[in-house]
């Protein structure tokens, strides 16, 4: 018989029991049960092999046996670890180690080998013994998480977590380099010797918890967790610390050692202490944030879970002992998780689509619906890196996430509602929330803003603005201010603009919340006022200015004439006559300042205007350019004004001639001259009118229209765009004033390359014919609780035309441009019985929101209302067939007989 000796050399001879033959039947017998056995020849040549060694390198006897080991080499192994092999054994010494084999299949195994020298009298090896047990499941498992070494180390330090060993043969606890990080320890600790070492930082309550977590990740398989009270020693402080580990194991399947890591979650249990404390909140917190994951081989089938998945199927319905480990995932996952059929499928075609590297993850969210609750899980698949390929499956319970989703949506839609433009931006200027007021009064789409800068949306490209809003939040939270903007078509608008720094829990700063308050129209309003008080400063000291230029001018205009008288030579003549000539150039430029300053008074009489409107059209079809064609519209029983007729006669022609410049290269020119009585509807609309009865005398062009930057200072004296030597400045100005010493007023609406229309008012001689309350006494029809969607980007406007429709009965809803009319009709279309747009708006005009309302419902009945329509717009209208056109701005007298006589109410 043979035995190994105490020192590990290899095997003597020694006499032979009483029979020999049935004890080496024994031993085969017991060696082939339990291990995988191959014998070889001196040289390394396989002479006999088990059943269990077949089977593992999927050769056959015939094609192992005469083979050298080489034949199941893996390449893994480096010369000098394969020569010490051979040199132990060859120097009759046993060796014992771990070896990567590769299968006749191509597939990786690992074994746990012993060899041992067989030795002859002279004690040299004549051969071997190599005795080897299947390690292959454990190996990958650590090759797994030593690969995932470094990114759990990078993970760990970002959410204040460490790793941990504990080496359960020599009980050394070893920590990650963040250990003292997490901790708030000033001195950083590399390793903690002993268990008992470290057993002086745990909180003396938490001692036997502790030993009692050992002794069970220990004997139980899986992954385990629990909670844990440390002390710091430094300053005695109290680190809670969420831990879970993981036991490695020998071939035998003995503990190694512990591997773990740990989470301070010191700041959630102290919230969660003081709510316990107030009583405030009600709520449990849940055991675990661990996901229950499942090690999945190539072939689908679970090889290991942890702990939080034998509980997650657990609960979900799954009670079969093992958790499923040893069969096919989807057929666990089908009756724990998801019954319906699509889902399984689904999670089936991912996982596979991973093991076969088709797809680098997989992700599904999916709900599971019961008549007591709702619960939705999300599944992710990742590749295992392993040379025997495989994936990771982790499910999460993302209920509480779900709800509070639909929790921040439900808030989101609250803010919807405020027409303010409220969004939030992070500290890199990208926006991260942007309501409907926001869409609306920008022209930008949540979809399109979010994830841009906001300087780019917002402030129309200008960073400058945004960087002096955040040098002023360093210095304080919240910032406010007057700021001009642009939206998303170029329309520079006017916000009150509040800026708020959010900063978290730890007084860091967070993101920044900004609410816009959109005061275009009331600073307009306020510019307006200002520019009235300037002009009538500008006219007080014109006034005064051209009082002395008469002095002046008087003494030399009747010098000159005198002068003329004399026989001066023809040279001296010709400067007399230029002398007279600017002199009466001088003496109506003063005129016309006099005029714009003071509002000469001429001879008021009662002035019927049609008279003065067709003396005017001769003169400009004799001296207009050919180009330019003039066409008038005068109501037959035009009221009469009190008025000097001359200066409406320089008003008219001004402003023809303006409309001249404005056409160089030819176009059309409307006069046109109609009774209108204005109500309190249209004075809310303008703050210069007021109610009564009015001539409006009209004048517009289709010429090259104007900026709203020169639109603005039309009316400002000695303002003009035309060449010097062309213009003075003072013809509007002068028009304005005449209008304005009349009682008047004067409307303007342009657009740059679209022509202008200028409307001027002037009050009517009230007479029994003209005489409102003669005229029906402000009796308009009213409606039968039709619903009228009205469409205007001018929020004013809008308003007022809500609130003058619902008074006479009619229901409304509103919209600011074409594409919110487009939204709102489409959930009111079966109840909506005519919609009133504006024609110029932004984002979408109404021309547009016209053709895909009446791709919507082509029988709509639509009213189209603008206070200039050019004529490319009123032929474009007229293909679309609408059913009316309100000019703006509109009376209520107008507007409820227009939409009664659409609606057939009248």
């Amino acid at each position: 018989m043979k035995s190994l000796d105490q020192s590990g050399r290899g095997v003597k001879r020694e006499s032979w029991p009483d029979d020999p033959i049935k004890e080496l039947k024994d031993i085969k017998f017991a060696l082939d049960e339990a291990a995988i056995v191959a014998f070889t020849d001196r040289r390394g040549r396989i002479t006999y092999i088990n059943d269990k060694f077949c089977e593992i390198s999927k050769y056959s006897r015939e094609e192992l046996l005469g083979q050298d080991h080489r034949i199941v080499n893996s390449g893994y192994h480096s010369k000098d670890f394969i020569k010490n092999l051979w040199k132990t054994i060859s120097g009759g010494r046993v060796w014992r180690g771990e070896l990567r084999n590769r299968a006749k299949d191509g597939s990786i195994y690992w074994v746990d080998t012993t060899i041992v020298p067989f030795l002859d009298e002279e004690e040299k090896p004549y051969q071997y013994v190599a005795i080897r047990h299947d390690v292959t499941a454990r190996k990958l498992i650590e090759e797994s998480l030593l690969r995932s070494r470094e990114n759990i180390r990078l993970a760990t330090g970002a959410a204040q977590m460490f790793l941990w060993e504990l080496d359960l043969e020599d009980r050394k606890t070893r920590f990650g380099e963040n250990f003292a990080q997490v901790l708030g320890l000033r001195k950083p600790i590399a390793e903690m010797e002993t268990e008992a070492t470290f057993e002086k930082l745990i909180h003396p309550d938490d001692v036997e918890k502790i030993r009692q977590y050992v002794e069970r990740a220990v004997t139980e398989a899986g992954i385990h967790s629990t909670d844990v009270r440390l002390v710091n020693p430094e300053n005695g402080n109290v680190i809670w610390l969420e831990s879970s580990s993981y036991t490695v194991r020998d071939a035998d399947g003995g503990p190694v050692r512990l591997v773990g890591v740990s989470k301070n979650i010191t700041s959630r249990r102290q919230t969660e202490e003081k709510l316990r404390q107030n009583e405030e909140f009600m709520r449990s917190t849940l055991d675990s944030l661990v996901p229950g994951i499942a090690i999945i081989d190539r072939r689908g089938k679970i090889l290991d879970v942890n702990d939080s998945w034998l509980r997650f199927v657990r609960e979900n319905g799954y009670g079969q002992p093992g958790a499923g480990v040893g069969l096919e995932y989807p057929d666990v996952v089908g009756h724990a998780f998801a019954p319906d059929k699509k889902i399984v499928d689904a999670l089936a075609a991912g996982l596979r689509s991973v093991l076969d590297g088709a797809r680098p993850k997989f992700e599904l969210e999916f709900a599971r619906h019961s008549p007591s609750e709702s619960r939705w899980f999300v599944v992710n698949v990742s590749p295992l890196v392993t040379s025997r390929g495989g994936a990771v499956v982790s499910h999460t319970d993302i209920t509480d996430r779900k709800q509070a989703e639909d929790r921040i949506r439900q808030q989101a839609s609250l803010l919807d509602q405020t027409k303010d433009a409220i969004f939030v931006c992070d500290l890199d200027c990208r926006l991260v929330y942007w309501n409907k007021g926001a869409e609306n009064l920008y022209g930008w789409a949540a979809a399109e803003a979010l994830g841009e800068e906001v300087c780019d949306i917002v402030f129309g490209g200008d960073g400058e603005q945004f960087d002096q809003i955040r040098d002023a939040l360093e210095n304080r939270d919240e910032w406010k201010t007057d700021a001009r903007q642009t939206t998303r078509v170029g329309r520079p608008i006017t916000v009150e603009s509040r800026w708020n720094l959010i900063r978290r829990e730890d007084g860091e700063p967070d993101y920044i919340l900004v609410t816009n308050t959109d005061v275009t129209d009331q600073r307009q309003t306020e510019d307006q006022l200002l520019r009235a008080q300037r002009l009538e400063s500008i006219g007080t000291l014109a006034g005064g200015i051209s009082h002395d230029l008469n002095n002046i001018l008087a003494p030399i205009m009747m010098a000159v004439d005198l002068l003329q008288l004399k026989d001066f030579d023809e040279g001296t003549q010709d400067l007399l006559q230029m002398i007279k000539e600017s002199s009466e150039r001088g003496a109506d430029l003063v005129k016309q300042v006099l005029t714009f300053a003071r509002g000469i008074k001429g001879e008021r009489v009662q002035v019927q205007v049609r008279h003065i409107i067709k003396d005017l059209l001769n003169v400009l079809r004799q001296t207009l350019p050919k180009s330019i064609t003039v066409k008038s519209d005068i109501e037959p029983d035009l009221w009469l004004i009190s008025a000097d007729a001359t200066q409406i006669h320089q008003l008219l022609m001004n402003l023809c001639i303006n409309a001249r410049d404005a056409m160089p290269s030819g176009g059309l020119l409307t006069i046109k001259a109609e009774n209108i009585s204005l109500d309190e509807n249209y004075a809310r609309m303008n703050i210069e009118a007021e109610v009564g009865t009015y001539i409006l005398l009209s004048v517009a062009d289709t010429g090259t229209g104007m900026t709203p930057e020169v639109l603005n200072r039309i009316f400002d004296p000695f303002f003009t765009t035309k060449e010097v030597g062309k213009g003075t400045g003072l013809g509007l100005a002068t028009a304005r004033s005449i209008v304005k010493n009349h009682g008047g007023f004067v409307n303007v609406y342009s657009e740059t390359g679209r022509g202008t229309k200028f409307s001027i008012y002037f009050p009517a001689l009230l007479t029994a014919s003209t005489d409102p309350e003669h005229r029906g006494g402000g009796i308009y029809p009213r409606g039968r609780d039709e619903l009228v969607l009205v469409v205007d980007d001018e929020d004013q406007i809008l308003q007022i035309t809500k609130k003058t429709l619902e008074s006479y009965g009619y229901r409304v809803l509103t919209a600011s441009d074409g594409t919110d009319a487009i939204a709102v009709y489409a959930q009111n279309m079966d109840e909506i019985a005519l919609v009133l747009t504006d024609i110029a708006m932004p984002y979408m005009d109404g021309v547009a929101a016209i053709r895909a309302l009446r791709r919507m419902q082509p029988k709509l009945r639509v009213i189209a209302a603008s206070g200039l329509t050019t004529t490319e717009q009123t032929a474009e209208i007229q293909t679309l067939k609408i059913d009316a056109f309100l000019p703006k701005p509109y009376t209520a007298e107008n507007l409820l007989n227009l939409i009664a006589k659409v609606l057939g109410n009248q």
